[in-house]
């Protein structure tokens, strides 16, 4: 756990990267949609095309999702993430064949009052088009913990 990172070994304005880009596929963008988010412009090329996107568009909560992932399995602290909130945008379009980026900024933390090692952060969660363009945002709250209570934790 040396190498891991908790609450007291960062501040805010810490920021990750994900380890790598990943590439929206047309497949995958229209499997996802039709279990959780079937609207045509999601699933069907052809109607797309006469949508306000003009073209087949990504959900939202797929792009998130591709975020979230690489949130959790890049990141660089030593506790699993538990959410306590999140608020998520899209400001912009993700298309079959946009290759993503992701980083993470810390934007607070918060450390409890009455539990003594344990504390809270929000996380700024930035995905971005090969283009550099801002394409989802979620911000979160997250519970984290110092080295020395995750510690004291590991003799229990």
């Amino acid at each position: 756990m040396e190498d891991k990172l908790f609450l007291d070994d960062i501040d805010v304005g810490f920021k990750y990267y994900a380890n790598d880009k990943y590439e929206m596929k047309k497949d995958e963008m229209i499997e996802f949609a039709e279990k959780y988010d079937p609207q045509h412009f999601h699933i069907n090329e052809e109607i797309a095309g006469d949508s306000f996107f003009k073209g087949l568009a990504a959900s939202g909560w797929f792009t998130n999702m591709v975020m979230f992932r690489r949130a959790i399995t890049d990141h660089p602290f030593g506790f699993d993430f538990v959410g306590a909130d999140a608020s998520v945008t899209w400001p912009a379009i993700v298309y079959p064949g946009d290759v993503l980026s992701f980083d993470y900024e810390v934007t607070e933390i918060i450390m409890s009052k009455y539990r003594p090692g344990q504390g809270r952060f929000r996380v700024l969660s930035s995905a971005y088009n090969q283009d550099g363009k801002v394409v989802c945002q979620m911000t979160a709250t997250v519970l984290g913990q110092t080295r020395a209570y995750f510690e004291s934790q590991l003799d229990k």
